[in-house]
Formats: C-alpha cells, sequence, structure tokens
C-alpha cells in the first residue's frame, strides 16, 4: 500500500489478498469474454444458443467488478476528492486523512453487513436460467467490501502508530 509504513507480516497479506483480488477479477472477466465470444459463434452458426450463457456472463462480470474494486482500494486509487484530502491534511496534520479512512471503513462495513443480509434473503430464490441461488452473485457485495473493511482497519491502524512514533 503506497505510503503507509506497515510491518512485513501485514504487508506480505495484503500484497497477496491483493493478488488473490487481481486473480479472482482477471478470471471472471477473462471468462465473461469467453462465454460472450462462444455465445456470439453459436449465435451465428448454429442459430441456437443456451439460454444460461448470458446469466452466467451477467455474474462473472459482477464478481469481476466487485474484486477489482477492492483491489483498488488495496490499492487507494477508488474515487476520492485528492486535492481536499491533501489541502486539509497539511492543515491537521493527516488528521484529516485518519478520518476519511475511519468514513471509509463505516462505509465498506455498512455495505457488507447489508449486502450479506441481501444475500441471506436472496438465499432462497433461484436464477431463471442456470437455477442456482441468487445468493451467489449477491455474495460478491458482503465478501469483496469486508476485504476493503480489513484493509481500511489496516490503514486505520498504521496511521495511528505512525502518529505515536516520536
Amino acid at each position: 500500500m503506497p505510503g503507509i509504513d506497515t510491518g512485513p507480516g501485514v504487508e506480505t497479506m495484503i500484497g497477496r489478498l491483493d493478488q488473490a483480488l487481481r486473480v479472482v477479477a482477471g478470471a471472471s472477466l477473462a471468462l465473461v469474454f469467453l462465454v460472450i465470444i462462444v455465445q456470439v459463434a453459436m449465435r451465428y452458426l448454429l442459430q441456437s444458443v443456451p439460454f444460461f450463457m448470458e446469466e452466467a456472463a451477467r455474474y462473472l462480470c459482477i464478481w469481476g467488478v466487485f474484486s477489482g474494486v477492492a483491489s483498488a482500494i488495496v490499492h487507494g486509487t477508488h474515487i476520492r476528492v485528492g486535492v481536499l484530502q491533501h489541502f486539509f491534511d497539511r492543515l491537521t496534520g493527516n488528521s484529516f486523512g485518519l478520518f476519511l479512512e475511519l468514513i471509509s471503513f463505516c462505509l465498506y462495513a455498512l455495505v457488507a453487513v447489508y449486502g450479506f443480509k441481501l444475500a441471506l434473503f436472496l438465499h432462497l430464490e433461484k436464477s431463471i436460467a442456470m437455477g442456482i441461488p441468487l445468493s451467489v452473485p449477491v455474495a460478491a457485495i458482503p465478501v469483496f467490501f469486508t476485504v476493503a473493511s480489513v484493509v481500511s482497519i489496516v490503514r486505520i491502524f498504521t496511521r495511528i502508530n505512525s502518529r505515536l512514533k516520536p
């Protein structure tokens, strides 16, 4: 994580976590590409497409995008107003960054909790084409926002520890 002084164990864990997120995102989006190519080829060559292919591509895309979002959060490249943060950090001595990180953690945790509740609510519902529980695609929300929450906690403790050092 750029600009954050973490211990070697935590840094290794976050690095492996980010690598896993990137593998999931890359594999999901590669499979989406493959499913769509097969779908188009079957439509023109055989005039028939299995009905589940579009739904599979949609669900893979959901997992790929949310995994990419979590990876962006690990790298600190998620959407934010950097100009204001740098301005207020200079005025407050980096306290504003800690405040923003606390707000981010609250947001990530809130989304993870409500995503988990939504996945539980949808678990008994089945998708139309594939017949899998709708909790499968929705589970991407709590999984990847829990990862974002953990990364945010690491950043909060790192900022606090760096402020306490003489």
